[in-house]
């Protein structure tokens, strides 16, 4: 029996508040208080009706629901003088909590002042509404039709439903606009020139020659005329997605004295750089010089990130500045929204600015930068001028003096105040400027100029206008509010908001997109994320979008099956792969492509048995890039000097790196660096090679401030080499400098303590320390061995991890050093005193 009764007064108002509960509701409302008055609760209802002065109670709530106002009118002038309180918010005269969710075990506080009273309130805690899939289902009892994954809000008799992608109309029985059939499939998007136009509904703003594609929700506007760029073709400047592109766009010093390399697209003066939200940093492309990421001479106009958050870094790697400016012509170069990290130079760790150049900072951090002077800034010249616009410090240092900011001419000044268009907002003043000089302003940091950040939301009508932006399937919101970005979307999902399957998936989204066979194509920008993969060379494609592969015939190799795999079985092919210098008395006459692989049979290859580059160089290569290596990485491929030639000469990679695998230096002689000789600005890694019994001759002071190296001679600042899992054993500088490394005129040279692809897996073992000259630490210079380390006379042929793996020696070899992975030393067996002399 459910018995529904409301006792009233003459007035028609109950007196005291005493509605008979809900029906279905078990639990009810509690109350407690100083000074009740009369304020009363009756099941799930509470109320104070026809209120009191002074009245202070307290109802708490037994079971959760959705609060119902019955009747609501409180007291208030310009701000409340007696209100109700529902989860931290106060509420009175006539805007009740309507709708407001409450936990079971939620307080609710009642207070009236000792003034004016008004009618009061009564209010129930109901069930909210479901869904249902009948027809029928009006809501009136809280059941409420509302089918293709709409859901149901709201109270009983005003239920709602909230409708997903795709589906519209109060039960979403219905297509929303831009989708039609009978799934309510996605219609191609339509162009249009107004900007509010999303895509969500299939008309998609897209100006300025841009090409409409796509279909709703999944909108493109592509192949913008030259000059423009942006998701709708509507911003004007360059943009750039990496360190090369932004090189080439900003960095025009083309002084050779000063720089390596120079742009070779430099915007005109006066435009903007667009930055691409991401990492820029030269390990992954061009840069201007080993001390700067970027060297600007004269240029003015604008570098910004797209986002004014900050999301755009130039990461120096703790070997290189941000950004040198000399000079701007008299012009303003302003540098918005950047992040300046881990730079690290003589002056200015993240930019130097000097030679009357005219420069803006706004909203840019400098983040762990160090130098000499000026950890994060140093301005230098007296017709230098400088302005920071909301700019923050962390973590910066100088050797000598302004962790922050070192001048030493011109004019710096930290504004306490933000730049258009935020200028209306007060910054939040962070930690003191340390600095050297002086400088004008307010010396702090100062953070949060721009607007507010976006919040995820997974109600599909949140378009970011008021920082709520509607963003599925594990995508990450970012940006600010009106300006809102969903990204990183779950693979398999992709649109403005992941809601949508992306080119190369196919399905029912939102919640179903599964990948597409991958197709073979001969794009090399094509990488398998939309379902394209260049494959070529007779590549077999297989997998699906994301994980496309190419499996390659004999010949070929590469991810992409895009290099050639050069058999190398003599010393004369080896050194016709390989040896292309034409500065040495011979050259390989069939040169593998720089990029290319060549692979050496197991063996000894020497000069006695082929060609070499000359009578004092086995192989010799000039901008020469790619991988030489064994067959086997057991390093059993042997390039033995024979105690008259230095086994290899590397002049320069040509910007790109060069590989040597499992390769023996073996009986190399040269004046420096019998075993290898590396210079020219090369990259070189040394993976898995073993150094035996090479040696440096030369004593005299030839090679600038010394010389040695009797395995390894590492000359030029911007050479680079990186040594993995390689061993060196009985070699000898007749210097006495360096009988393994000697390092001149500071090349970078890092001893790796992991192990190498694929044996990243295994711990290294720390074998004998290295005899070194001039590296800069010697804490890793020692042998790492990632197998099993044998004793002398047994050796681990498959770099195995277990004593097991250890074998003898064949008859007729010896391997005379501990972790050996091949018997190199041939044993000669005398029985008389001739032969032993001979011997």
């Amino acid at each position: 029996l459910s018995l529904f009764a409301t006792l009233t007064n003459a007035a028609g108002r109950n007196d005291g508040g005493i509605s008979i509960g809900k029906e279905g509701r078990k639990l009810g409302v509690t109350l407690s208080g100083s000074n009740i008055g009369k304020c009363a609760v009756n099941g799930t209802c509470f109320s104070s009706l026809d209120y009191q002065n002074d009245e202070r109670c307290t109802f708490t709530v037994s079971e959760g629901g959705l609060l119902d106002v019955i009747l609501f009118d409180i007291h208030a002038t310009w701000y409340c003088l007696d209100w109700l309180t529902v989860g931290g918010t106060k509420y009175c005269r006539t805007s009740g909590p309507q709708g407001v969710t409450v936990s079971a075990g939620e307080e609710i506080m009642w207070e009236s002042d000792d003034f004016y009273t008004k009618d009061g309130f009564e209010i129930c805690v109901v069930d909210p509404c479901v869904a249902s899939n009948s027809p029928s289902a009006d809501g009136s009892d809280g059941n409420f039709y509302c089918v293709n994954g709409g859901i149901a809000g709201g109270l009983p008799g005003s239920c709602t439903c909230t409708c997903p992608t795709r589906f519209d109309g109060l039960n979403c029985a219905t297509c929303a606009a831009g989708y039609s059939g009978e799934d309510c499939s996605a219609e191609p998007c339509q162009a249009t020139s107004s900007p509010t136009d999303n895509g969500s509904d299939g008309s998609f703003y897209c100006i300025n020659g841009g090409e409409g594609g796509g279909t709703t929700g999944s909108c493109t506007c592509t192949n913008c005329n030259t000059g423009f760029w942006g998701s709708s073709c509507q911003l004007t400047g360059h943009h750039v997605y990496h360190i090369t592109d932004l090189f080439n766009t900003v960095s025009n010093m083309a002084d050779t004295w000063q720089v390596t390399h120079t742009g070779n697209s430099i915007m005109p003066l006066g435009d903007t750089t667009v930055l691409d939200v991401g990492e820029y940093k030269c390990s992954e492309g061009l840069c201007a010089n080993p001390t700067s990421i970027l060297y600007t001479k004269d240029l003015f106009g604008a570098m910004k990130c797209v986002d004014d958050n900050g999301s755009c870094l130039l990461d120096g790697e703790n070997t290189r500045r941000g950004m040198k400016v000399e000079g701007t012509d008299e012009q303003l170069l302003s540098i918005r929204a950047i992040i300046f990290k881990d730079g690290s130079s003589d002056k200015g760790g993240g930019v130097w600015i000097w030679y009357n150049a005219i420069v803006d900072l706004s909203l840019c951090d400098f983040s762990d930068c160090k130098a000499t002077g000026g950890g994060a800034i140093f301005v230098a010249s007296s017709g230098t001028i400088v302005n920071l616009f909301g700019t923050s410090f962390t973590g910066n240092s100088a050797t000598g003096l302004g962790d922050d900011v070192h001048m030493d001419g011109g004019t710096i000044t930290v504004h306490n105040t933000c730049p258009s268009p935020f200028s209306s907002k007060p910054p939040n003043q962070g930690s003191a400027l340390d600095t050297h000089g002086t400088i004008e302003g307010s010396l702090f940091s100062f953070t949060d100029c721009y607007d507010d950040p976006c919040v995820a939301s997974n109600s599909p009508s949140d378009d970011g206008s008021d920082g709520n932006f509607y963003c599925a399937n594990g995508g990450v919101v970012s940006g600010v509010v009106r300006y809102c970005t969903c990204t990183s979307c779950d693979t398999g999902f992709g649109g403005p908001h992941c809601d949508s399957c992306p080119i190369g998936y196919s399905g029912t989204p939102p919640d179903d997109c599964t990948p597409d066979h991958c197709q073979a194509t001969s794009t090399s920008t094509d990488d398998g994320s939309n379902g394209n993969f260049y494959c070529v060379n007779g590549g077999d494609i297989g997998g699906a979008t994301g994980n496309c592969t190419c499996t390659c015939e004999s010949e070929n190799w590469g991810k992409n099956c895009q290099k050639t795999n050069h058999q190398i079985d003599s010393m004369t092919s080896l050194f016709n792969k390989v040896s292309n210098s034409n500065l040495l008395e011979n050259t390989g006459k069939n040169i593998m492509q720089s990029g290319d692989n060549a692979t050496m049979v197991v063996g000894d290859f020497k000069c006695t048995d082929g060609t070499c580059a000359s009578s004092e160089i086995m192989l010799g290569t000039l901008d020469l890039a790619g991988e030489v290596k064994c067959s086997e990485d057991s390093a059993q491929c042997v390039l033995n000097g024979e105690n008259a030639r230095q086994v290899m000469n590397v002049d320069g990679t040509g910007d790109n790196k060069l590989s040597l695998r499992a390769i023996t230096f073996k009986n190399g002689l040269y004046g420096a660096g019998g075993g290898i000789q590396i210079f020219g600005g090369a990259i070189v890694d040394i993976v898995l090679c073993v150094f035996s019994q090479c040696r440096a001759t030369t004593i005299a002071h030839f090679y600038g401030d010394g010389a040695g190296g009797g395995a390894m001679f590492v000359q030029g600042s911007e050479t680079s080499v990186d040594i993995y899992m390689t061993r060196f054993s009985g070699n000898l500088a007749d210097s006495g400098e360096g009988d393994d490394i000697f390092r001149a005129g500071d090349p970078t040279i890092t001893i790796h303590q992991t192990c190498h692809s694929p044996y990243t897996s295994a711990e290294a073992t720390q074998g004998d320390a290295l005899d070194t000259s001039n590296l800069l630490t010697t804490s890793s210079a020692y042998n790492y061995y990632c197998h099993y380390v044998c004793p002398p006379g047994q050796y681990n042929p498959t770099l195995g991890s277990t004593s097991s793996s250890c074998s003898s020696c064949p008859a007729g070899k010896h391997s005379y050093f501990e972790g050996s992975t091949a018997c190199l030393q041939n044993v000669h067996s005398v029985d008389s005193m001739t032969e032993l002399f001979n011997k």
